[in-house]
């Protein structure tokens, strides 16, 4: 075709023409991009592992590498042959995933990170998060919901590990995609319980996985900008109170998944420890302290929780911490607490009998273990001398036998002497002195 009659069919159909340049355009890029999103060779692999494990000092050319790595990982799981097709090489997304999972330095209890470990971690992260970012707005969502995997993982490394200050920009650019994927309206839910789990695990940060007293915590916020870790806080509140997006008649299926993604909403923010976000002695938003005390005794929560979302929000009550806002009377919350534990008691109660090769319905065991210990941390933060640490106390030694005959799935839990306790208010007439709106209006018992 001649320039002449280039011209003049560009001129008869114009808006084909565009659409045509800008595919060209478009293709390219990606041609550009899938031309420099090369895999390292294996020198460099084994370089970027012996940075992992801190047995080598980053310089300036191993970063360059690092943003090879991210580009070739990131891209990979875009291309369809490996989620539309039988995967090739024998190898599947999830085997991407985990490629990109093994170049992340994990901290332990027992074995933090080293100072060479968390450099290259931050390194690591400040390479990954824009292929991550652009990863997660790709139209199909399973690539969306891999990258979210990655950024999850990225975010569990960084709260685990005591940060030092130069490493805070890292833990910063994490915790604002989070931030990010959590609000973004055109997300879909499967993105954003990953991205629940990563502020999980960022919120981990500094803190034991009990409560502790406040005297005794290594620092009083899990992430370096306080108004940056407020946002979030707020936005898991908002998270687990959000109207259901479910369709006029949800299957059950449909509910239960609506539920199990809350459910790590819940978890997430019962890593928090703050009881409310404040500014001048006014609420941000919803009091963390108030959503899970609503949750736990079904005050307009829709759908009721399941037993195990009560779970989670019972033992995130137990991790607040008492003295991180002004004004916290935690034997209010203490009372939901304990009505949660009868419900807990008639489930157990009440459960199907399971024969040979059957599992039961929930994991009673570790509900309990877990639920003890979270008690049991409680009442030592909240030291007998006050009001609200006598109702506490008052409130285990009640219920530690329950939680007990649970965990040993033998018998059935007495609940009556506690339900009779609890008829009687506690000490303090709701969450935060000051402020009597903040209560629960608890509903009727209902099953899950």
């Amino acid at each position: 075709m001649s320039d002449l009659s280039m011209s003049s069919w560009i001129s008869k159909y114009p808006k084909f023409a565009i659409c045509i340049l800008q595919f060209a355009i478009v293709a390219a890029c990606y041609g550009q991009e899938a031309k420099e999103a090369k895999d390292l060779s294996s020198q460099d692999k084994s370089r970027l592992n012996r940075l992992k494990d801190g047995r080598e000092a980053m310089t300036a050319e191993d970063k360059e590498l690092l943003k090879q790595a991210a580009q070739f990982q990131l891209r990979r799981l875009t291309q369809d042959k490996y989620w539309r097709k039988q995967p090739p090489e024998n190898k599947s997304l999830d085997d991407f995933v985990e490629d990109t999972f093994k170049l992340i330095p994990m901290p332990a209890a027992q074995k933090p990170l080293s100072d060479g470990q968390q450099q290259f971690l931050e390194a690591f992260a400040s390479a990954y998060l824009g292929p991550i970012d652009e990863a997660l707005h790709h139209r199909e969502p399973i690539v969306k919901v891999n990258a979210a995997r990655i950024l999850a993982r990225i975010a569990e490394a960084i709260g685990g590990s005591y940060l030092p200050s130069q490493a805070a920009s890292g833990q910063t650019k994490v915790a604002e995609e989070l931030l990010k994927t959590l609000k973004d309206k055109d997300q879909i839910d499967a993105v954003k319980f990953w991205a629940l789990h990563g502020l999980e695990g960022l919120f981990t940060a500094s803190y034991s996985y009990s409560a502790v007293p406040v005297n005794e915590r290594p620092n009083r916020r899990a992430l370096t900008k306080a108004d940056l870790e407020d946002q979030c806080i707020v936005a898991l509140v908002e998270f687990v109170l959000r109207k259901p997006n479910l369709s006029p008649n949800p299957t059950p299926e449909e509910v239960e998944a609506f539920r199990y993604v809350r459910r790590q909403a819940i978890r997430a923010l019962g890593q928090t420890r703050f009881p409310a976000v404040m500014n001048k002695k006014e609420f941000v938003g919803t009091p963390t302290a108030l959503a899970l005390s609503r949750v736990l005794v079904d005050d307009g929560t829709s759908p009721t929780a399941s037993l195990s979302e009560k779970l989670e929000a019972a033992i995130g009550l137990c991790q607040l911490q008492t003295n991180l806002t002004d004004g916290y009377q935690p034997d209010y919350a203490a009372r939901a607490v304990g009505l949660f534990i009868v419900e807990l008691g008639k489930s157990f109660n009440n459960r199907p009998q399971v024969g040979p090769g059957q599992s039961d319905n929930y994991p009673w065991k570790l509900f309990a273990a877990r639920l003890l210990d979270a008690l049991k941390a409680w009442k030592e933060a909240n030291p007998t001398n006050t009001e609200a640490g006598k109702y506490i106390a008052a409130l285990f030694d009640k219920v530690d036998a329950m939680i007990r005959t649970v965990q040993r799935k033998q018998g059935n839990v007495e609940v009556n002497a506690l339900q009779a306790w609890l008829q009687n208010p506690s000490p303090n007439s709701s969450l935060f002195k000051g402020h009597p709106e903040a209560v629960v209006k608890p509903a009727e018992a209902s099953g899950e």
